[in-house]
């Protein structure tokens, strides 16, 4: 994959193969190398499948594109993931971010750290997601949204944000103010219990109607409950594919408007990412 031989380590542009990086995670999303050991998906790993990307001719085979080049925009988002890991303050900081600032600096990377330079790109997006969220805080009355039409039923991540318990003589009920990464803004009555604050959950629900309480749009919820969604990695001859779905029966559905087909390939593996657990392969006929 473009290292090794000769005398000594080899290196490459950082600049370069981050670019490709982010092409990967804009299309396919983020896997680790140790995620991709943990599912039996050899080979899948981001930084593997950019670096495949970048040296084709070595990829196999058997290797199918994403891409053929990276857009202007995923080389700007690299070379704003080498900034920011550079600029990485303190001496007395977690290995992790002691390492990817070493490598950011010396602006290349050799094999054996590919895994280590492919993830400063996905540790930028995880801190631009920090910093998107305080600003979307500190804007919500300009910013939140009525979502959908009354009478939806809708799925959504929501942050809880406040539980308040309000009693009455027909008992006990949690009043739960939540927001979703867009800012906006969900009320939801329960009777059953209440999540704890701070809590990132996925909530199915309808909404009931839409209200507006200091000057901020609220959507107020009822009928809901908490669901998993679960991560499913489909493999279609050497493509990777990555959904978030209740069950795997939404997966095929998803799948099959993806690839725009009536019947998926024979062959199709569809692999359930359970945390800890190698997870089972199933053949979609």
């Amino acid at each position: 994959m473009g290292f090794g031989g000769g005398g000594g380590p080899s290196y490459e542009p950082l600049e370069t193969y981050l670019g490709y990086v982010a092409e990967c995670i804009k299309l396919d999303g983020w896997m680790s190398r140790g995620k991709a050991r943990e599912l039996n998906m050899e080979g899948c790993a981001t930084c593997e499948i950019a670096q495949k990307h970048l040296h084709p001719r070595l990829a196999g085979p058997h290797f199918k594109p994403m891409f053929s080049s990276p857009s202007p925009e995923s080389f700007q988002v690299g070379e704003a993931a080498i900034e920011w890991a550079a600029d990485i303050e303190g001496e007395e900081i977690p290995d992790y971010l002691h390492n990817i600032r070493t490598i950011a600096r010396r602006c290349v990377y050799e094999g054996r750290d590919m895994g280590l330079a492919a993830s400063i790109v996905a540790a930028y997006q995880r801190h631009l997601s920090t910093l998107r969220w305080k600003e979307l805080q500190a804007k919500r009355a300009e910013i939140a949204q009525h979502v959908g039409n009354v009478g939806d039923r809708v799925r959504m991540k929501v942050m809880v944000e406040k539980v308040v318990q309000c009693d009455s003589q027909w008992g006990t009920s949690h009043l739960h103010i939540m927001s979703d990464d867009n800012g906006n803004v969900f009320i939801w009555f329960a009777s059953s219990g209440a999540h704890e604050t701070g809590s990132e959950i996925i909530l199915k629900g309808t909404i009931k109607k839409h209200d507006v309480r200091d000057g901020v749009k609220q959507n107020v919820l009822t009928r809901c409950e908490e669901v998993e969604l679960k991560t499913y990695f489909v493999m279609v001859d050497d493509t990777k594919y990555t959904f978030q779905a209740e069950k795997e029966l939404e997966v095929r559905k998803l799948l099959r408007e993806k690839l725009g087909v009536a019947k998926l390939p024979k062959g199709t593996r569809i692999i359930e990412d359970v945390p800890q657990v190698v997870s089972e392969e199933r053949v979609a006929v």
